[in-house]
């Protein structure tokens, strides 16, 4: 996997099960994006966007608390 960490297989399921997406750790949520392969592009006050090579579509999060 790429980043800088390894992504929780935990973190992951919740994101991917949909049934936590209010609850998901913003620092968890960024490192599982960089994880499968999204790369950090530019900041704009609190958004923070990301694009991937293969996807063609900018995906912009931003926390709320701790939370993403």
């Amino acid at each position: 996997m790429k980043g800088t960490k390894t992504m929780s297989k935990k973190v992951y399921e919740a994101v991917m099960s949909g049934k936590s997406d209010n609850n998901i750790n913003y620092t968890d949520f960024q490192n599982l994006i960089v994880d499968v392969g999204f790369e950090f592009q530019h900041q704009d006050g609190s958004h923070r966007f990301y694009a991937h090579k293969i996807y063609p579509a900018t995906m912009n999060i931003q926390p709320d608390g701790n939370k993403a």
